[in-house]
């Protein structure tokens, strides 16, 4: 009898042992499962995000593109904030919001040329400043350029509008020069050629169709 009765709760012991370790192993499996599927769903609203469809302004076709999300171009002007045609700021203000989803585009003004250039001083970006007297370039190759110094900036890149009588000296002798066109404007004018230049360059970018040879 005790022998039998040794083999029972042997085989009970064993019984309850292979029931805990199916117990954990189907424990494990559906935590698994579990962690994987909520990483997926994470996964595909990430790409859903970062792949939206996408809208141009300026088309009625959707396209969908991949936003080169985090990049940001600051310009610097040597002028005042007020003082511009109302309409001009308008239109600043209309690039800034179809460049919105790709790229974030800021205006900093400097009442000196003393304070712009300190502020230029201070710059970790690349620093490209707007003369009559610099490069001349076609949209096709400013937007090569303009996303290559990006690139070598960390998505950062400066821009710098000088006042009515010009850009100081050193900035001109130390920075690279753009040209917008060997017509002179205002600063506020500038800067919306520019503002205009920078979304026809992540247009062209994007393939849209806006920019046309």
């Amino acid at each position: 009898m005790a022998r039998i009765e040794e083999l029972t709760n042997g085989r009970g012991r064993s019984r309850m042992e292979t029931i805990r370790v199916r117990f954990w192993t189907a424990f494990c499996v559906l935590f698994f499962l579990n962690f994987v599927q909520s990483n997926m769903f994470f996964a595909f609203s990430h790409t859903r995000y970062c792949r939206r469809l996408v809208r141009s302004p300026t088309s009625k076709h959707a396209f969908r593109v991949t936003p080169t999300c985090g990049l940001q171009v600051t310009i610097h002007i040597r002028g005042k904030r007020s003082g511009g045609e109302e309409f001009l700021n308008d239109a600043y203000l209309e690039y800034t919001k179809r460049l919105r989803p790709v790229l974030g585009l800021t205006t900093i003004w400097h009442k000196t040329d003393s304070e712009l250039e300190a502020a230029i001083a201070k710059e970790k970006a690349p620093v490209i400043c707007l003369d009559e007297g610099g490069k001349q370039l076609s949209s096709m190759e400013l937007a090569d350029i303009l996303y290559k110094r990006l690139e070598e900036g960390g998505a950062r890149l400066s821009l710098v509008i000088g006042g009515a009588e010009g850009l100081p000296p050193r900035l001109r002798a130390s920075k690279e020069l753009w040209s917008l066109s060997r017509l002179t404007f205002t600063h506020q004018w500038a800067r919306v050629l520019l503002a205009e230049q920078i979304y026809r360059a992540s247009e062209i970018k994007r393939g849209s169709g806006y920019h046309k040879e």
